[in-house]
């Protein structure tokens, strides 16, 4: 890890959901920094969900069987879990390169449809394992 506090805010977002695991299930993917951008407001204003009209952290953690969607506020430390999905159900639709190294990930959630995060620069090994795990089915 690049450094110390990013290293104490990965392990706060793993301990969010370490109590949800369910036997020898196994976290391979940890984007504590995850963004999701302000939705469009030609819809009207949304504040419930995932993707909401303003922008969020959305830190996400991806196990062998689920993602997990956290619900940070405007700090990437958790608060809580805001969706359990099971891998099965989740598409990666794409990633496209950002400014500063940064990536924006798009995946198709159910309920939601294709909901974009904005990920840092550290993060870019778990993007490629999360890519890895949704891609081959």
């Amino acid at each position: 890890m690049a450094n110390k506090a990013a290293a104490r805010q990965r392990e706060a977002v793993i301990a969010a959901v370490s109590d949800l695991l369910q036997p020898r299930e196994q976290v391979l993917a940890v984007m504590p920094f995850a963004v999701t951008p302000p939705r469009p407001r030609n819809l009207g204003k949304i504040r419930e969900g995932i993707y909401q009209t303003n922008r969020r952290y959305r830190p996400l953690v991806a196990t062998d069987r689920r993602l997990f969607v956290l619900d940070a506020a405007r700090t990437p430390y958790p608060r809580g879990v805001l969706a359990a999905i099971p891998l099965t159900a989740v598409t990666f639709v794409d990633v496209t390169p950002r400014w500063f190294g940064q990536q924006r990930v798009r995946l198709d959630l159910p309920e939601d449809g294709v909901v974009p995060f904005d990920v840092g620069r550290l993060e870019t090994d778990d993007v490629q394992r999360l890519r890895e795990l949704l891609e081959p089915r």
